[in-house]
C-alpha cells in the first residue's frame, strides 16, 4: 500500500473513531467504510465498520464484516484481534436472537 493511501484511511479511521466515540453512527460508518475501500485487507478497520453497525442494529450487515475480520485477524495470527472479534460475533448473535450461536 502506498503512503498515501494509507495516509488517507489513517485520517478517515480516526475521524470514524471520533464520530462514533460521540454516538454519531452514520457518519462514523461512512468513515470506516471509505477507509475500507481504501485498504480492504485491514481487519481492524473491519472491527470498528462492524461495531458501528452493531450499534445501529444493522446484525446482518455486522455479521458479515465481523467474520471477515476475524478471518483477516486468524490470517495474520492477530490474538488480540481474534478474541475482541469472537466477542463481537457473540454480541451479534445475541441481538439476531440466535442465542446457541452466541454462546459457541
Amino acid at each position: 500500500m502506498d503512503n498515501e493511501v494509507e495516509t488517507r484511511a489513517k485520517a478517515h479511521i480516526r475521524e470514524g473513531v471520533q464520530l462514533f466515540n460521540t454516538n454519531d453512527y452514520p457518519r462514523a460508518q461512512t468513515a470506516f467504510e471509505t477507509a475500507a475501500d481504501l485498504v480492504p485487507d485491514a481487519p481492524e478497520v473491519l472491527h470498528n465498520l462492524g461495531n458501528v453497525l452493531q450499534n445501529q442494529g444493522n446484525w446482518n450487515r455486522a455479521l458479515n464484516v465481523h467474520q471477515h475480520a476475524l478471518t483477516l485477524f486468524t490470517r495474520c495470527n492477530d490474538a488480540q484481534g481474534i478474541v475482541w472479534t469472537l466477542s463481537n460475533l457473540g454480541n451479534v448473535y445475541y441481538g439476531l436472537g440466535k442465542l446457541k450461536e452466541a454462546l459457541t
